[in-house]
């Protein structure tokens, strides 16, 4: 399994997950609401076992990328490294972080540049709206 795709099965797993949950939902099999200030969505059927599975999976394996990643630097020789177009790229490129916390309909969202928060608002606007979208619709 190459480096890419190791990165790229967590957020398969989580979009999979999801798609199936909303699937459930949209076959009238779950609902949505607000228990206090929480979003709360539960289903029913075999659809809504998957989904909420392949979330726990995607978030597992995302858990144990990071050993991945240390035994993958002990088993790569450090010269075979260094002379990768990828080892100098790493030491250039800047890092930017940034995250989206939502309490209820309430995003927090914090970054370490404006244009990295211009994006986490959008998406947290996104969010928001499916939330409303999926409250309405399946109440």
């Amino acid at each position: 399994m190459s480096a890419w795709s190791r990165r790229l099965l967590p957020l398969i797993l989580f979009i999979a997950g999801v798609g199936a949950i909303i699937f459930s939902l949209m076959q009238g099999r779950g609902g949505a609401g607000i228990f206090i200030i929480f979003p709360v969505i539960y289903t029913t059927g075999i659809l809504g076992i998957i989904g909420v599975l392949l979330i726990m999976l995607s978030l597992l394996s995302l858990f144990f990328m990071p050993f991945r990643a240390v035994y993958d630097s002990y088993h790569t020789p450090i010269a075979d490294f260094e002379e990768h177009d990828v080892y100098h790229a790493m030491e250039k490129r800047e890092k930017r972080y940034g995250g989206i916390l939502l309490i209820g309909p309430f995003p927090i969202i914090f970054g370490t540049d404006r244009e990295m928060m211009g994006v986490l608002i959008i998406i947290a606007l996104i969010m928001i709206a499916i939330f409303i979208i999926l409250l309405f619709h399946l109440t």
